[in-house]
């Protein structure tokens, strides 16, 4: 949904995944679609769910979002039908990418700016676990993106993560599967070429 006048549009945009496929009796809500806690059998997971505004100075958005490494990471992770997410380390620890901001960011406030064939992302992930020892009141993971793309359908980016509120040790402090380590780091490149009929990306 949009709206908008000659400078200014204010948008959402929300997006649910439905398990069409098994034989549930209960409908349930889930968070994460990776199923990293226990959610594997919900019949609806949420994927998206964000708000913003666009304005000529960039863009600003809120809540659960495809993340700035996600920009890269998506040269080819939509490319292939199950191994990609996880090759990139955007879907990671068997989840979405949501706690780690690698992949559908949760809680997650970007600024956007393209400036010709170049575009820019900055997050900054809020989540709250009052568990974790480490937990920061903002910032819990930040990272951003810079990308190129080109006339000729030529793109190339790197993107950076960090988290600054992980368990010092997932294992014994939280969910292995779900719950990232502090100071864990991702950085990626990425090159893709993109014709009418052909495309290549790594």
């Amino acid at each position: 949904l949009e709206s908008k006048n000659e400078r200014y549009a204010a948008f959402t945009q929300f997006e649910v995944g439905v398990r069409m496929v098994t034989g549930d009796t209960e409908l349930e809500f889930s968070a994460d679609p990776g199923g990293g806690v226990g959610q594997d059998d919900d019949v609806l997971t949420s994927r998206l769910g964000l708000a913003g505004i666009r304005t000529p100075f960039g863009q600003f958005s809120w809540g659960k979002q495809n993340s700035p490494y996600y920009d890269v990471a998506g040269f080819t992770t939509d490319q292939s039908f199950v191994f990609g997410g996880e090759a990139s380390g955007a879907y990671n620890r068997g989840t979405d990418g949501g706690p780690s901001g690698t992949g559908r960011a949760d809680r997650a406030s970007q600024y956007r700016l393209n400036v010709g064939p170049m575009a820019f992302a900055l997050q900054l992930q809020h989540r709250n676990d009052p568990e974790n020892p480490n937990q920061r009141k903002s910032g819990d993971t930040v990272g951003g993106s810079l990308l190129y793309h080109g006339d000729s359908g030529l793109s190339a980016g790197v993107a950076y993560i960090e988290v600054r509120d992980g368990f010092n040790d997932p294992e014994t402090g939280g969910p292995i599967d779900v719950t990232p380590a502090e100071g864990d780091e991702s950085t990626i490149f990425g090159i893709r070429l993109a014709k009418e009929r052909f495309l290549i990306a790594g």
